[in-house]
């Protein structure tokens, strides 16, 4: 009996010191109203929403406004609501087509129904450590995770202009204040209009920076985002230095260089490097000392390493190649956290092989990700994203992933064949459970990249893929030759059925990451 009071006492005494660590840093003690503290919750939440009220409900008279009347009907197709990561990685398979529909909108510039993705919950942060005034917190809006794939494009998008060796700039731009001094009247027009026009690149020239400048302007003007210019930035690409001078002169922006962070993620010309990404590791250690760690058990460490030190950069594997030597601080800190709940820790101090407890719990382990292998799974995404529809806007870039990333895709991928338009002859797995490659090895030698990476099945079962292979045959070749030709006979296309790419390691035969 005293035993399980002291059990008792000890789980308690944990729950209440991370519950009390967290509400530290979460809870708004008391507000300011005219001059006088206010603690009640009914006071803080009326004069949250008289503050906000006032700023959204403003609507001054306007020298301009926007011809919205181009743009088209409502889109139909439902949006996106601040649902959390799990919601996407369970119901994946549901709103796929929506999600990359609205991704593929956003970078053509077609934001009609964007009001479904806008819907956002508040948290309000404090700017510094004695806020007690509303305006002293910055309202945060926890709204959805189809940022983190606009940002791929952008980082995409100046990665191609530094490979074409193009004379560009990328331009940062930060609104004033932009939740406080929106026209909420200019609101009311664009979500009954929808949409904004298409937007183009172009050489960063004099009239095309000035052009630039004035309509920043007079989208300020008619809509009251008005433009930062001390928080905004240029980033030139492969630009002479006079060019650069030209467009800080314009457009009164500071200078910018790479890498910068854009939504959340480091954007970078070259491979990133270890010192580029320390905000991950800062990330991490900065989580341990709110945690009373001497409070809990082992158990609840592991909890932590799983649900938090883990996931922590998710976010930027998704995106990057993160660094081994990135990879690997982290996993010390885990290693650490969970065996003493310390930032550093001695090997003697760990009593399990670090590669066995990460690992499933169905082969021993504790199902603590590895970060290594987890860096891998989530960059598939890429490859997998890239065959499912190949008409979006960043499928034409070339997106290079790393070998074993491939590895893992080509080994868990698989074609289901309908009308063959999709599926790569010489590449995708869809002869009879196996690639042409692994059919005709020495035939597959002599067909161009060119071929290889264009050839459909389609295509190749018209017989062109006999035009690839060409004449010089050796005798190995040539029985790989014959053979192929034996398997080929055998195949029937389903016109009225597209190819379908099946993710073979999951039951519903999708990736979801």
């Amino acid at each position: 009996m005293q035993y399980s009071s002291s059990s008792k006492i000890i789980a308690d005494h944990q729950q209440n010191a991370t519950g009390y660590s967290k509400r530290r840093k979460n809870f708004i003690a008391h507000l300011k109203v005219d001059g006088v503290l206010v603690s009640d919750q009914e006071d803080k939440a009326n004069a949250v929403d008289v503050f906000f009220e006032e700023l959204l409900g403003s609507a001054p008279d306007r020298p301009h406004s926007l011809d919205l009347d181009f743009l088209g009907k409502l889109d139909k197709a439902p949006g996106l609501d601040g649902f959390s990561g799990r919601f996407y990685v369970a119901c994946w398979p549901i709103i796929k087509k929506d999600v990359m529909e609205a991704l593929h909108a956003l970078w053509s510039g077609d934001c009609r129904g964007l009001h479904k993705a806008n819907q956002a919950l508040v948290s309000l942060l404090p700017k510094h450590a004695e806020a007690v005034e509303v305006k002293d917190f910055w309202p945060i809006s926890l709204i959805h995770s189809v940022a983190k794939l606009l940002a791929k494009l952008v980082h995409c998008t100046a990665r191609k202009l530094h490979a074409l060796k193009r004379d560009s700039i990328l331009l940062k731009l930060d609104i004033t204040k932009a939740f406080d001094t929106v026209d909420w009247a200019f609101l009311l027009e664009v979500l009954t209009k929808l949409g904004f026009g298409r937007s183009y690149l172009h050489p960063p020239l004099e009239v095309d920076l000035l052009t630039c400048a004035a309509i920043v302007e007079d989208f300020g003007v008619a809509s009251g985002l008005r433009t930062n210019l001390a928080k905004c930035s240029l980033h030139p690409i492969r630009c002479q230095p006079e060019q650069v001078d030209l467009a800080r002169q314009i457009l009164g922006c500071e200078v910018g260089s790479f890498p910068f962070k854009y939504l959340g993620l480091p954007l970078s010309l070259r491979k990133f490097t270890a010192a580029q990404l320390q905000p991950l590791v800062d990330s991490a250690t900065s989580r341990l000392p709110t945690w009373c760690a001497k409070l809990l058990n082992r158990g609840g460490r592991t909890i932590l390493v799983q649900t938090t030190l883990s996931a922590i950069p998710v976010h930027a594997m998704m995106s990057l190649d993160i660094p081994p030597k990135v990879l690997e601080v982290l996993r010390k800190i885990c290693r650490a956290f969970l065996w003493k709940g310390r930032e550093e820790i001695q090997g003697g101090h760990c009593l399990v092989a670090w590669d066995k407890v990460a690992s499933p719990k169905v082969w021993g382990g504790l199902g603590i990700p590895n970060l290594k292998l987890l860096n891998v799974a989530l960059r598939c995404k890429w490859a997998w994203l890239k065959w499912v529809d190949p008409t979006k806007a960043w499928a034409g870039f070339d997106i290079k992933l790393p070998g074993p990333c491939m590895a893992i895709f080509k080994a868990a991928t698989c074609v289901v064949l309908g009308d063959g338009e999709r599926a790569s002859f010489w590449k995708d797995l869809w002869l009879d459970g196996m690639r042409v490659v692994d059919i005709a090895p020495n035939v597959v030698k002599l067909v161009s990249v060119r071929s290889v990476n264009s050839r459909s099945v389609k295509e190749g079962l018209t017989g062109r893929w006999l035009l690839d292979v060409g004449p010089d045959l050796g005798p190995e070749a040539l029985a790989e030759f014959f053979l192929l030709w034996h398997r080929l006979a055998n195949i029937v296309l389903n016109p009225e059925r597209e190819d379908m790419l099946v993710w073979r390691w999951s039951r519903d035969g999708q990736y979801s990451s």
